[in-house]
């Protein structure tokens, strides 16, 4: 299998066009408002807008890659197409072994995507305004809800507080969630911190950023943040091995705060118990690997107890993929990983690292139909390694 070299040239017109209509459609309805006090609520339920906002989504992602299957006809990375091919039929295997219970759409969906998403858009260069248009987007989504939330009234901010099962929660912006708002959040956070501007700007920005992260008590995307960001000062070779070494003394200092901030019911406004709920989660989870070690459930694997009367998937996609589909897809899917991180730039990785941290400890990142809350941190990742004259 040889690996066929980036080229630019070749790149079709038409590809070109539903690469970026899958992105803007996506990125427009990740940003859509869907908090609790949102317009859109007024005149369609919460359940309505939900299926119209993971089923649109699907339907584009899933449609435009079949259209650019048929247009493009063309392999650029054999090694990727090929685990991937492989992964999709370990996969089927699982779905069919365990009754064809679920799964006929991510049959279809996810060797679709994750070609079109891991092969053929490395072999197209986009402008610079596609970039700037969805970092100013994520900008303004972030920390518009920030200025709204200090002036509202208090019935207004407790639907920014509000969950979509009319649970209170913490800050959560224009999202359904808090964790969705954290991981737009963390992508905005992390092409801040890289932009080319003034130091003064960037400051306020970051500020900014971190009040809506501090607002939101989102552990999991301050984790993220850390970990990606420590990776792109780490190994980018632009920066100096003090800058580095000053870094890591800073970070190891903020970590250390923020840590006994998070872990201290006194000082956050979310339960902190709830860390022996995710123990419980994985425990009865690994009993779930035990029994379907090799093949899983043949679907999306849930816990059920007093604690989880509706079920509750994993948390961390190392655990719900051989949980829902066996050891046979979960270590094809990590060799994927590590195709796919030999094969991408910098930046389109350092957004696979964010989403794998991500992955550690919440349900939107595995071995499963790109969503939203995927494709939108790999695509800006890509556009970032397009344009590098915007950052640093």
């Amino acid at each position: 299998m040889i690996f066929t070299p980036v080229n630019y040239e070749r790149a079709n017109p038409y590809v070109y066009k539903l690469l970026l209509a899958i992105f803007y459609f996506d990125l427009l309805l990740g940003l859509c408002p869907a908090w609790q006090g949102s317009f859109i609520l007024r005149f369609i339920s919460y359940e309505s807008f939900m299926k119209i906002w993971q089923l649109g989504s699907l339907f584009v992602t899933i449609s435009f890659s079949f259209l650019i299957l048929c247009i493009q006809k063309k392999v650029y990375n054999p090694p990727i197409f090929f685990t991937i091919y492989i992964l999709h039929i370990l996969f089927t295997t699982s779905i069919v072994l365990n009754g064809l219970k679920s799964g006929a759409l991510a049959i279809v969906g996810i060797p679709l995507s994750y070609w079109v998403l891991y092969d053929t858009l490395k072999q197209y260069r986009f402008p610079p305004k596609h970039l700037k248009r969805a970092f100013y987007a994520l900008l303004a989504w972030c920390i518009i809800p920030i200025f709204y939330y200090a002036v509202a009234p208090l019935d207004t901010k407790l639907l920014f507080m509000t969950g979509p099962e009319g649970q209170i929660l913490t800050f959560g912006g224009f999202a359904q969630h808090r964790n969705f708002y954290g991981i737009f959040l963390g992508v905005a956070f992390i092409c801040t911190l890289i932009w080319k501007m003034k130091p003064s700007l960037k400051t306020l920005l970051c500020v900014l950023l971190s009040i809506g992260l501090i607002l939101s008590v989102c552990r999991t995307a301050i984790l993220s943040i850390a970990i990606t960001v420590t990776y792109i000062f780490l190994f980018h070779k632009k920066i100096s091995i003090k800058k580095k070494i000053a870094f890591l003394c800073i970070l190891f200092i903020m970590g250390t705060l923020v840590y006994f901030i998070l872990t201290n019911s006194s000082l956050v406004t979310r339960d902190v118990s709830d860390n022996d709920d995710r123990i419980e989660l994985w425990s009865g989870i690994i009993k779930i690997i035990e029994k379907n070690f090799f093949w899983g459930v043949g679907e999306e694997a849930l816990y059920f107890s007093k604690g989880f009367p509706k079920g509750a998937p994993a948390h961390n996609f190392a655990l719900a993929t051989i949980a829902s589909y066996g050891i046979f897809v979960f270590v094809t899917f990590s060799i994927l990983l590590i195709l796919i991180f030999r094969y991408s730039g910098f930046y389109f990785n350092a957004f696979l690292i964010y989403l794998i941290s991500w992955g550690l400890t919440q349900p939107y990142f595995g071995c499963t139909l790109i969503s939203i809350h995927i494709l939108i941190p790999l695509f800006i990742g890509h556009l970032l390694d397009n344009n590098r004259d915007l950052i640093f």
